[in-house]
């Protein structure tokens, strides 16, 4: 494709054209689900895992649901075990990643204010995700776990420069509000959010002339959020669904 500048106007007409359309997305299988603590719960759950096509990741999810009987806040709570493995994740790994999510929830009640209690503590979002990373590990450390390949490619931290896509997700899902996202974490602005950057983004940045790198980093997810937050500076990820699926659909259709 050719490069053209990113305005308004194109950022406006993705939006409109993509925002309120039901396409495959993890944020509707956690969107079928009414009581706060489930969502909060299995949306954690479910960003952590989004990754990989597309198609598998939503059988996956809604697999988990079922597993759940859709009540993941008390099931995790309760130290469900499951018979499951999803692409490096061994079914081990899957659950000693429940066993750390019920050890949240018993400790601070739920994820919401494990959440804020980690986010009092920091001055910048990098330090946050920062924060419950080094938790993950102290919790595997204290409880003689050791970190397996599935277990270390579940959390990262920004000062690894790992763009920490899925926790991002799992940010703007909590954040931002609207008809697609939840806004239950009220005390994180959206303008405080960074994008979740993944390849789709790297190439809608290159596309739109907005950056060069071809690989996404923490930094790169800073800068491209910089860029985007110019044509709405109080909510610069209103765009990341719309813009998301805008590059899918347009790889399909050069592709096919």
């Amino acid at each position: 494709m050719n490069l053209i500048n990113l305005n308004k106007n194109i950022l406006d007409k993705i939006y409109k054209e993509y925002h309120n359309n039901l396409l495959l997305d993890p944020v509707w299988v956690v969107r079928k689900l009414k009581n706060k603590e489930d969502i909060v719960t299995f949306a954690f759950v479910a960003a952590l895992f989004s990754y990989g096509n597309i198609k598998n990741i939503i059988k996956f999810l809604e697999s988990l649901l079922k597993d759940f009987n859709y009540q993941p806040y008390f099931s995790i709570k309760g130290n469900i075990l499951l018979n499951k493995k999803y692409r490096f994740q061994s079914q081990e790994d899957i659950n000693t990643l429940f066993a750390w999510i019920s050890y949240i929830i018993k400790k601070y009640s739920n994820l919401e204010n494990y959440y804020f209690y980690q986010y009092k503590k920091c001055a910048y979002l990098e330090d946050l995700v920062d924060s419950i990373y080094k938790d993950y590990l102290h919790y595997l450390e204290e409880n003689n776990i050791k970190l397996s390949h599935g277990l270390k490619f579940l959390l990262n931290t920004p000062l690894n420069n790992s763009t920490n896509k899925r926790m991002m997700l799992f940010l703007r899902w909590m954040v931002r509000k609207d008809d697609i996202d939840f806004g239950i974490f009220d005390f994180i602005k959206p303008c405080q959010l960074v994008y979740p950057m993944d390849v789709h983004l790297i190439n809608i940045a290159k596309h739109f002339n907005i950056l060069k790198f071809n690989t996404p980093t923490w930094k790169v997810a800073k800068e491209f959020t910089k860029a985007i937050a110019k044509f709405d500076k109080d909510d610069p990820l209103k765009y990341d669904y719309s813009l998301c699926h805008w590059d899918i659909k347009n790889r399909e259709f050069n592709n096919g």
